[in-house]
């Protein structure tokens, strides 16, 4: 095969979770199962995630126990990410990918802040619920990268059943 001819991206459809939460990953991403506390009983979460052209592409999941976890984890999960990669919010709307649950609290936030080796980083988060479950799909990239592929990890956001 020609070099020239070699696509510069390998985008696949991963599968997240039990609620049938598909997302386009443009490399293979590691699958990481753990507990998360996002009240006092702890939650098995999953993280998928990988590196790709100098930018992180993660996708985060776990199944809570009623709506009000829900509810407080949609608005916990961007202030972390915000303190995580000390970041401040630049732009916000209500997101909700097809076949999500309505939650009024799903969001997309597009985030500007600072990693230690790499320096200023835009962060493009997207977090919502299906059910009982909830998502984060996060993509972060040098400040000076452009967005493009960051804007097809985001619109790859589906549901299967």
């Amino acid at each position: 095969m020609l070099s020239g001819c070699a696509p510069v991206d390998d985008w696949r459809e991963v599968r997240v979770g039990a609620a049938g939460l598909t997302v386009r990953f443009p490399c293979r991403p590691e699958r990481e199962q753990r507990p998360w506390s996002p009240s006092a009983a702890p939650r098995p979460a999953e993280l998928l995630s990988c590196r790709h052209q100098d930018a992180l592409y993660a996708v985060f999941s776990a199944e809570l126990a009623g709506p009000d976890e829900v509810r407080a984890a949609l608005l916990r999960l961007p202030a972390v990410t915000a303190t995580r990669w000390h970041a401040r919010l630049v732009d916000e709307r209500l997101a909700v990918p097809v076949g999500a649950t309505p939650w009024p609290q799903s969001r997309w936030q597009h985030l500007q802040g600072q990693a230690d080796a790499v320096g200023p980083v835009s962060v493009q988060m997207q977090v919502f619920g299906h059910g009982l479950a909830v998502h984060q799909v996060t993509v972060v990239t040098p400040e000076r990268a452009a967005s493009a592929a960051a804007d097809t990890f985001l619109a790859g956001i589906r549901f299967v059943r």
